[in-house]
């Protein structure tokens, strides 16, 4: 008995984790593919805007990155740190998005 419900929870487990990793790609996918969007289509209107926010964001990026891996020091509070580490997450998001099949 018990070993059936050893063997039961880790069916369960399993099935848990591979609906999450498709729902973590799907999500990832479709960050990518509304990112791409929102990029040509802002470039159609005004490259110069896309590219300057494009950099805007990428020094962002860097920043939430710098915070997340910061030696020695605790991650800061307030709200640019928030978004920037939150910018940070959604990129590697994306980049896992990047690698699937998806595309």
């Amino acid at each position: 008995m018990r070993a059936a419900r050893k063997t039961g929870e880790h069916v369960a487990e399993f099935i848990g984790e591979i609906l999450l990793e498709a729902a973590l790609a799907m999500a990832a996918c479709l960050i990518l593919a509304a990112g791409a969007a929102v990029f040509l289509a802002g470039w159609r209107i005004s490259p110069l805007a896309a590219g300057g926010s494009l950099g805007g964001f990428l020094l962002l990026v860097g920043y939430g990155a710098w915070e997340v891996f910061r030696p020695g020091k605790p991650v800061r509070r307030g709200r640019l740190t928030t978004v920037a580490i939150t910018a940070f997450a959604l990129v590697l998001l994306v980049l896992y998005g990047a690698s699937c099949e998806c595309l």
